[in-house]
């Protein structure tokens, strides 16, 4: 039995760590060490199918170095190719010398897990269905004012505008008939908003605001 075995594989597709520079790698220490090539570069097999391809060095004090690739995969190799992953974890813990297309220590065999409705013994829920109605506004009505300078607390004349809705305010009705009992929403709005602005200014005012002109440009100079 090998006292020292080592797995080196690498996604074919992976970006992060790709297998030529692995490969490259394994093959200096090799020579470097006097490793010598057990199994040339070929191929390996999942469901008959190419999964990939291995080499294997031995040397030393019973070392033994598989390389070795797994087609379409990235960095996360299990995640991307899991069942090809399992056969080769598993050829590689439970055999001396593993042949990685040996699929007895696992079940190739493809099994889709079973629906809720069989299993559980409950029925899916079906998609649910939304009915949506809207009720467009009807024209806003507005309304222009004019009074007298006594409705503002400024002296002289202003303008009061009041905008309004109508009465029929729009409506959004949703309903969900798969719930179990229909739900309906209605929204109402309503707008309403008095703005009142002056127009004039008063002398007293406009001599008040030209003294403090003076004095502030007084201050300055």
């Amino acid at each position: 039995m090998s006292s020292v075995r080592i797995l080196v594989y690498n996604g074919d597709v992976d970006t992060v760590c790709n297998f030529l520079g692995d490969a490259k790698f394994i093959d200096g220490v090799a020579k470097n060490h006097g490793f010598t090539v057990d199994i040339p570069r070929k191929r390996w097999w999942f469901r008959d199918n190419v999964a990939g391809f291995f080499q294997r060095y031995s040397g030393g004090n019973n070392f033994q170095i598989d390389v070795l690739t797994v087609k379409g995969a990235g960095h996360m190799v299990p995640m991307d190719r899991p069942g090809p992953s399992m056969q080769m974890i598993s050829n590689f813990i439970l055999a001396d010398k593993p042949d990685y297309s040996y699929a007895q220590f696992v079940d190739p065999t493809a099994k889709p897990a079973p629906l809720l409705s069989q299993s559980g013994g409950t029925s899916m829920t079906p998609p649910v269905s939304v009915t949506s109605s809207v009720t467009m506004l009807p024209p806003v009505s507005s309304s222009t004012e004019k009074g007298s300078g006594n409705a503002s607390p400024v002296s002289g004349s202003s303008t009061s505008t009041t905008t309004s809705l109508s009465p029929n305010t729009p409506v959004a009705t949703v309903t969900m008939p798969n719930t179990p009992s229909p739900t309906t929403m209605n929204t109402t709005i309503g707008i309403s908003s008095t703005i009142s602005t002056p127009t004039t200014t008063s002398g007293t005012q406009k001599i008040a605001f030209s003294f403090s002109v003076f004095i502030l440009s007084f201050l300055l100079i």
